[in-house]
């Protein structure tokens, strides 16, 4: 009630104002005019110096003489109060250089005009290197306020880099142990089975070849068959007796061989009257 009244009292006086220096002041020029004096009024005292510079503006233009030299007066105050902010962007070396994008309180800057003027209040600062780089920072202006904010841009961390897998250990080859057969004693092994194989045969065979000849001709065989039975009943005896000592042998020298590491090998040629001989000596 009591604005109502007072916006009614300046109207009045504005009518009376422009009846006694102007002719032909409209009803609604008189309420424009009564509107932006008071808000202008207003929206000095709360700090809205962008509003107030609007109603100030337009104060000058449809208010009478007497009541646009006060809009006047308030307007060159607020011009000398209203806050600016400066943006400066810089490399690490010190120099200037152009953003990708800078805005505050979400309105971007456009070009390369980085000075603003503001309201008092916070403000919300974002500027955008090309290289990525990211600030957002609050500044606080007050009246009369003239800030230079300078901005360095980084450029961006490199790119963590995986850690290295851990070099593979080298290969070394498993020592000899006993679980592996070395070339002697296989060499003599191979040849005790083969021994054993053919005694075993011969035996078989003179053993099947002599009941045969028992139940076919004894006992009128002749001394030829009977004595080759006996030949091959012997031929094989001999093959198993040394296909076993062989064996024992090659099962005593891979038991009893020295370490790896003591095991030497070569190969050496030995002249004679008889002619020349080539060996192989060593520890197997």
């Amino acid at each position: 009630m009591n604005r109502s009244v007072g916006r009614w009292c300046l109207a009045a006086a504005v009518g009376l104002v422009g009846g006694a220096h102007t002719s032909g002041l409209r009803a609604e020029d008189t309420e424009r005019c009564a509107t932006a004096y008071e808000h202008a009024q207003e929206d000095r005292q709360r700090q809205r110096f962008f509003s107030a510079r609007e109603q100030l503006a337009l104060c000058l233009l449809e208010c009478p003489t007497v009541l646009a030299r006060d809009c006047s007066d308030w307007l060159r105050d607020l011009e000398a109060r209203m806050p600016t902010l400066e943006i400066v962007v810089r490399d690490e070396r010190g120099a200037t250089v152009t953003p990708s994008a800078v805005s505050v309180d979400g309105r971007a800057l456009a070009g390369d005009e980085l000075t603003v003027e503001l309201d008092p209040g916070e403000h919300r600062v974002e500027v955008r290197g090309k290289s990525g780089f990211v600030e957002q920072v609050t500044l606080t202006l007050r009246p009369g306020d003239r800030i230079r904010h300078v901005t360095t841009v980084r450029p961006p961390p490199p790119a963590a880099t995986p850690p290295a897998k851990p070099a593979a250990p080298p290969t070394r080859e498993a020592p000899e142990g006993r679980g592996r057969l070395p070339l002697g004693p296989g060499l003599l092994g191979a040849f005790a089975l083969a021994a054993l194989g053919v005694g075993g045969t011969l035996d078989l065979s003179g053993f099947v070849e002599g009941q045969h000849r028992r139940q076919t001709c004894k006992p009128d065989c002749t001394d030829e068959d009977v004595d080759a039975i006996e030949r091959r009943l012997l031929v094989g005896d001999l093959f198993l007796g040394t296909g076993a000592a062989a064996l024992g042998v090659a099962t005593v020298w891979w038991v009893a061989r020295p370490p790896a590491a003591h095991r030497r090998t070569s190969v050496r040629a030995v002249a004679s009257r008889q002619g020349i001989g080539v060996g192989l000596a060593g520890a197997f």
